[in-house]
């Protein structure tokens, strides 16, 4: 009972923020709205994997066109550049991904646009 207790917390989304918060390229698409939780952590560690896997980024790093003041919640430009990564496709033909088809498999879902698509931190 305790372990299920702790599940259904680790996948609770915690109090939304007014701003939106971290560094371009490792923000989840739900923080753009202001929420977070552990899934948004696993969409950060999924883009880290993905860069130490293919030495680059899998978002083309001009999605992520704001200016200082358009950070808050609920600002056009988030509205933007939350749907841009959403529309985004990640390219999956980087030769380590073909040698490793696990690895693509487990990023991609790291990297999934809707979070209770996302593995746990366990799974991962």
């Amino acid at each position: 009972m305790v372990g299920q207790r702790k599940k259904k917390r680790q996948n609770s989304t915690s109090q939304k923020s007014r701003h939106v918060l971290g560094t371009d390229q490792y923000i989840a698409p739900e923080a753009y709205e202001g929420k977070y939780s552990p899934a948004s952590d696993i969409f950060a560690v999924g883009v880290i994997a993905y860069k130490m896997l293919t030495g680059s980024f899998p978002y083309n790093g001009r999605l992520f066109d704001d200016k200082p003041g358009e950070n808050w919640v609920g600002s056009p430009k988030m509205k933007e550049i939350k749907q841009k990564l959403c529309d985004a496709r990640v390219s999956w033909s980087h030769p380590v991904f073909e040698k490793e088809p696990g690895a693509s498999r487990l990023v991609s879902r790291m990297l999934a646009v809707d979070e209770s698509e996302r593995p746990d931190a366990p799974e991962t």
